[in-house]
């Protein structure tokens, strides 16, 4: 497949024309040139559209902007993968910061791949760091290390946010779920079913500057999991039959119950359609436990009952 641009850079963006200039700085100071900036705005009413125009106007580089009405990260990550224009699909989101090498030693590392073996990678993934410069969670267990983002994370035991690139086509070839009415499905659900077919190159180098906002997503894990279960109950019904130690998934049975029950699902059902249905049994108890904590905390913390 022939692409016009080495990188198609995803920025999914939701009121945020606070953060998104900071991005198109970032963008302007890569050192490696060769890429599109393509935005998703997931329904947006604070005038970003017209913080584009402006942008598009002036920018060196190719700035596609695409709206849509509001439905969540993955469905804006979906049509940014159906527009994507370059052989690699990288999300630098709208508080985000890299370092200004970060395309240039992505490349790198991949040119390093034997031309024969790169169809066997879904991509490079580095480190992120915090503003002080020290590493967010662990180091890959060496400086150049091939792996998958499964095994990275189970057996390696590898922690904190990283940062790198997917080929396009493999994104296209799974893509994200969706559910009717959810807005949030994680984003492990792909990225393993992606290792459980691709490596993925490790790189003991930053990439990006990891900056908590107390808006971000990982700020808001109550309402996702209250508000949007079913694509946690994929996940952990998927994981229930990875590879992993018994005790995660265990912990993916509680899990599984637990979002299951958000989501409307008796007892008996849930069972049935455990792909593990004795870890799903074993979760019973504490997952009915989670449940009922997670409906008191929604309701002091939002005022109102989940459904």
């Amino acid at each position: 497949m022939s692409h016009r641009y080495t990188y198609t850079v995803f920025t999914p963006t939701y009121n945020r024309g606070h953060t998104l200039p900071e991005v198109y700085k970032g963008l302007k100071k890569q050192t490696f040139r060769d890429f599109e900036w393509i935005i998703v705005d997931d329904g947006s009413t604070d005038g970003t559209d017209k913080l584009v125009e402006k942008w598009q106007a002036e920018a060196d580089f190719p700035i596609r902007y695409f709206w849509q009405e509001n439905g969540g990260k993955h469905r804006a990550r979906k049509l940014g993968v159906a527009k994507a224009q370059g052989e690699f699909f990288f999300t630098w989101d709208s508080d985000d910061e890299c370092i200004p090498q970060a395309f240039e030693q992505m490349k790198v590392h991949w040119d390093a791949i034997p031309e024969e073996q790169k169809s066997f990678f879904a991509g490079v993934t580095g480190l992120c760091a915090h503003k002080d410069g020290t590493i967010v969670g662990s180091r890959f267990p060496q400086n150049v290390f091939e792996s998958d983002m499964f095994e990275i994370r189970e057996h390696y035991r590898v922690t904190g946010e990283k940062c790198g690139f997917q080929r396009t086509d493999v994104m296209r070839e799974f893509p994200f779920p969706e559910f009717e009415g959810e807005r949030f499905i994680t984003e492990a659900v792909v990225w393993y079913r992606i290792a459980r077919k691709y490596k993925t190159l490790f790189f003991n180098e930053i990439l990006r500057i990891y900056d908590y906002r107390p808006d971000g997503l990982s700020a808001t894990w109550l309402r996702h999991i209250v508000e949007s279960p079913r694509g946690k109950v994929l996940f952990f019904n998927e994981y229930m039959e990875m590879p992993a130690m018994l005790m995660n998934r265990f912990k993916a049975g509680v899990n599984y119950v637990r979002c299951s029950l958000h989501a409307g699902e008796g007892l008996t059902t849930l069972v049935k359609k455990a792909t593990r249905p004795l870890f799903a049994v074993l979760g019973i108890p504490v997952g009915i436990i989670l449940y009922l904590k997670d409906r008191k905390a929604y309701k002091k913390k939002y005022g109102k009952a989940s459904s």
